[in-house]
C-alpha cells in the first residue's frame, strides 16, 4: 500500500490556526484529525539596556547654603532691566546657577523594568528577603517579605498621593506631569 502523502507543500496548519508568524506548522505533516495543536512560534524578547540619569541631591546644608546665597543677593540689580522677559529671564538664570553651585550631582542607573515609586528602601528589602532566602532561615525569610510586602504597599501609596497632589492643585504644570508620568508608565514597548 502506497504512503499517502499531502498534497500541499511546505507547512500545514489548521484552519483553526491560519494567522501566519505566528505559529509553526510541521513540515509535511498528514491532516489527520481535528485536534492538532501546533506549537507556537518563539519570538525573542526585546531587551534594552539600563541607562543613567543624572539627579540633583537635595539635603538640609544644600538648602541653608541656597537660602544663605539668596539673602545675600543684591536683587536690586535685576530691576534695572526695562523688559519684562528681560528681567524674567535673567533672574531664572541666576536661581538656576545658584541652584547648580549649591547641589551635588549624581548618576543613577535605571533599568527598563524598575517601576516608579519603588524607591531605595523597597530595594534593600528586596536584597534583605534575598538574603533571607539564601541563608535558609524560614522564619527571617517570612519577616523579610512580609516587611517586603509592607514596604511595597507604602512606596504604592506614596507614589500614589504624589501623582494625586499633581491633579488637586490648580497648577497647570504640575498636572501635565502628573499626566505625563502616568503615560510614560503605562506606555506599552514597541
Amino acid at each position: 500500500m502506497p504512503s499517502y502523502r499531502s498534497s500541499i507543500c511546505g507547512l500545514i496548519l489548521s484552519p483553526g490556526y491560519c494567522l501566519g508568524g505566528i505559529f509553526n506548522g510541521l513540515p509535511g505533516f498528514v491532516w489527520v484529525s481535528s485536534n492538532f495543536h501546533p506549537p507556537p512560534r518563539y519570538v525573542p524578547v526585546a531587551t534594552t539596556q539600563p541607562s543613567f540619569k543624572t539627579v540633583q541631591v537635595w539635603s538640609e546644608v544644600s538648602t541653608s547654603q541656597l537660602q544663605d546665597s539668596f539673602e545675600n543677593t543684591d536683587w536690586e540689580l535685576f530691576t534695572q532691566s526695562e523688559d519684562l522677559e528681560e528681567y524674567s529671564s535673567s533672574v531664572l538664570t541666576y536661581i538656576s546657577f545658584c541652584t547648580n553651585t549649591v547641589l551635588t550631582s549624581k548618576t543613577v542607573k535605571v533599568f527598563p523594568n524598575q517601576k516608579p515609586g519603588l524607591d531605595r528602601k523597597v530595594r534593600s528589602l528586596q536584597k534583605a528577603r534575598n538574603i533571607a532566602y539564601r541563608s535558609g532561615d524560614r522564619l527571617a525569610y517570612s519577616n523579610a517579605r512580609r516587611e517586603l510586602k509592607k514596604g511595597i504597599t507604602e512606596a504604592k501609596q506614596r507614589y500614589q498621593q504624589q501623582i494625586e497632589g499633581h491633579f488637586v492643585n490648580n497648577n497647570p504644570r504640575s498636572m501635565w506631569r502628573g499626566i505625563k508620568a502616568i503615560r510614560t508608565t503605562r506606555a506599552a514597548p514597541h
